[in-house]
């Protein structure tokens, strides 16, 4: 009896607790419901107010520029007597007093330099180059300033080989090959060894020329002769004396057909 009675009480409890889920869940909806709502409502009034503060800002502005360039219409006498601002000595004032000046001059200046190819030009100072700036601008500079990458331990740069005047043939130990004359380094005695150079050149031009009008000629028939005389014996070699002697009559037949006229 006692647990049958257990057993009822249980199953009233899971009813009862059944029941009043989904009753809580409707309670709490509602209110994040109303939340979110409120939420919106207030996001809306906000962008409401903002708008309206811009709006006003921006008719004053307008207001205050028509006012400031003399402009007065739209704008009754009593409110311009309630304005805190004189405008009419705002607008003497600012045609009277000169402009300010602009700091970007001051900061990079007109300066006149000379260009790389001589011209004097006129420029500002943060585009001239660092080679074409003026004496006074250099002077100027600070001491100890390191411009471009920097390196924190000491370089060795050799110091440049000073070019000799004239060429030296004995620091180098080679063969120059049989037509090589070596000059000397002291510049009188290189002179007198190129004047003896030049009238030993001449000379044997000289006599290179007489030799040709002499003999020149001679020299070449003789040889012109030795070569055919070579020629006609391997002639006869190859061809024998009867062809070789045919092949003449044919030639000599040829050359007096071209020496006489046409019939």
């Amino acid at each position: 009896m006692s647990a049958s009675l257990l057993g009822l009480k249980a199953e009233l409890e899971r009813t009862r607790a059944s029941a009043s889920t989904p009753r809580s869940r409707s309670s709490t909806s509602k209110p994040v419901k109303s939340a979110a709502t409120q939420g919106s409502r207030k996001r809306q009034q906000d962008e409401v107010s903002h708008d309206q503060v811009r709006l006003s800002l921006e008719r004053k502005a307008r207001t205050y520029a028509q006012l400031s360039s003399g402009k007065y219409a739209g704008v009754s006498d009593a409110a311009l007597l309630e304005s805190s601002i004189d405008w009419t000595r705002k607008l003497h004032e600012d045609q009277s007093s000169p402009p300010p000046e602009s700091t970007d001059n001051d900061a990079d200046p007109m300066v006149e330099y000379m260009d790389e190819f001589g011209r004097t030009r006129v420029s500002h100072l943060s585009e001239i180059p660092r080679h074409l700036l003026p004496q006074q601008e250099e002077e100027e500079e600070e001491e100890n300033v390191i411009y471009g990458p920097a390196q924190s331990f000491p370089v060795y740069n050799p110091t440049p080989r000073v070019a000799q005047k004239k060429f030296d043939a004995a620091e180098e130990l080679r063969y120059r090959g049989a037509a090589f004359y070596r000059f000397s380094t002291d510049q009188l005695q290189r002179e007198r060894q190129m004047n003896e150079l030049a009238q030993q050149h001449a000379h044997t031009h000289a006599i290179r020329s007489t030799a040709q009008r002499k003999g020149g000629m001679s020299l070449l028939k003789t040889r012109l002769a030795e070569r055919a005389h070579k020629v006609h014996d391997e002639r006869l070699r190859i061809l024998g004396p009867a062809a070789v002697h045919q092949r003449s009559q044919r030639i000599q037949q040829a050359r007096l057909a071209a020496l006489l006229p046409p019939t």
